[in-house]
């Protein structure tokens, strides 16, 4: 079960910075734009939030 438990949490790591690079990526696409930059932001919120999840639970888990 703890196995499980670390494969989810570093599928969760991998998901948070997903969402962190799509949000980069909307930024770069049009620089100047007001409603990117909330996008870019609230990707990056999330982002962070979910890998911050995956994190605590590796950690609970004790490692691999």
């Amino acid at each position: 079960m703890r196995r499980f438990l670390w494969y989810i949490a570093k599928a969760l790591q991998m998901l948070g910075l997903l969402i962190v690079l799509m949000g980069i990526l909307i930024a770069l696409s049009n620089p100047l734009g007001e409603t990117e930059f909330r996008a870019e932001t609230r990707n990056a919120i999330i982002g962070v939030v979910v890998f911050g999840v995956g994190w605590l639970m590796e950690r609970k888990t004790g490692g691999r």
